[in-house]
This record gives C-alpha cells, structure tokens and sequence, in this order.
C-alpha cells in the first residue's frame, strides 16, 4: 500500500513537472525563426535570453578594428543567411529534443528557393520558449567580446593605423576612414570600461 501511494505521488510529481514546460507551436516556432539575426537588427527582447541579447547588441557596439577594412565583427554577418540579407524568411522543423527547460531544435531556413540548416537552443522564459542561441554563436560572440578590446588596445593595432595615417600613398578618405574608427574605438573604452 506504501509503495502504490509512493508511485501514485510520484506519477503526479512528473506529470506536473512536464505540463509547465510549453508546447511549441508551430506559430511559435516561425515566430523565433522570423526573429532571428540576419546582419544588424534590433532583437526582440521577449523573444532571446538575456545572454544572447546582450552579447548580440554589445558584439555590433564595439568597432570592429577594421581600419577601413572589414573588421572582425563580419561574423556576424553570417548568421542566417550568409551576406545576402533574407529580411523575410521560414524554417522548416527537422527535430526537436527537450531535456526539462532546455530544447535543440534542428531546422532549415527557407529563403527563396534555398534551405539552411541551423540549430536552435531554447530555454523557458516567463512561460515560453526563447531563444539562448544560434548555431552556438552565443559562444562565438563572447570570445569576439572578449578579445576585441584588448586587440584595439595593441601597439598593433595603433602601429598600423599610424602606418596608414604616415603614408603619403594612402588616400585621404582612407585616412578619415582610419581617424574615425580611432575616434569611435576611444569612445568605445572610455565607456566600456
């Protein structure tokens, strides 16, 4: 008798515990998939973790070091649809596994007639699924987030930009070009300290 109660709290316990992690809908599901990066855009917060979203908006803030050039943050071009913007794109479901608050979803974006593969973690917030990455890019972005003031601090990084800004060959929309992201890159410390 002992043991059949045991069972019958426990049988009750996981059927509480798994009715308070949501479905997600297929309505949803699009929902995330429209939300999703693809070059510079305003994230819905409602719809990320805070993680991702910091590291998202903090990653396109910090000057990309480029000195005229494509700087490093041109990864972040390349999360849903490489350098082609697809402002207006589907995903297609190829599989979902859940584990408690945690679920990867495999799918393909669809934009004209191309297909993408991509990979979702979402977590439960506030009762619904959001996104905490993208094809692991969360990891990526902190790395970026990470080294890229110390590389803008760099006698090597300051030895070329006064390369450029010495070098009587070098254009002068080039070297207003260099100014500027050494204008912007000391904005940037001196406020992200």
């Amino acid at each position: 008798m002992k043991t059949r109660i045991i069972l019958v709290l426990a049988s009750a316990l996981l059927a509480v515990n798994c009715s308070k992690y949501p479905e997600l809908t297929d309505e949803q599901f699009q929902e995330l998939v429209a939300s999703l990066p693809d070059h510079y855009v305003e994230l819905d917060t409602a719809l990320y973790t805070p993680e991702y979203y910091n590291a998202w908006t903090e990653s396109w803030i910090i000057p990309g070091g480029g000195l005229g050039d494509m700087g490093f943050e041109e990864f972040l071009f390349y999360f849903v649809c490489g350098n082609d913007p697809c402002p207006k794109h589907t995903g297609k479901l190829i599989s979902m596994k859940t584990k408690a608050d945690t679920a990867y979803v495999d799918f393909n974006i669809i934009h004209r007639s191309s297909q993408t593969p991509h990979t979702l973690k979402l977590v439960v917030r506030n009762g619904r699924w959001v996104i905490a990455d993208l094809d692991q890019t969360l990891t990526e972005m902190q790395t970026y987030l990470q080294k890229q003031p110390v590389y803008l601090q760099s006698k090597e990084y300051r030895d070329y930009a006064q390369s450029i800004l010495d070098n009587p060959q070098a254009s002068d929309e080039w070297k207003d070009l260099v100014r500027d992201e050494l204008k912007e890159v000391e904005e940037y410390l001196s406020t992200h300290k």
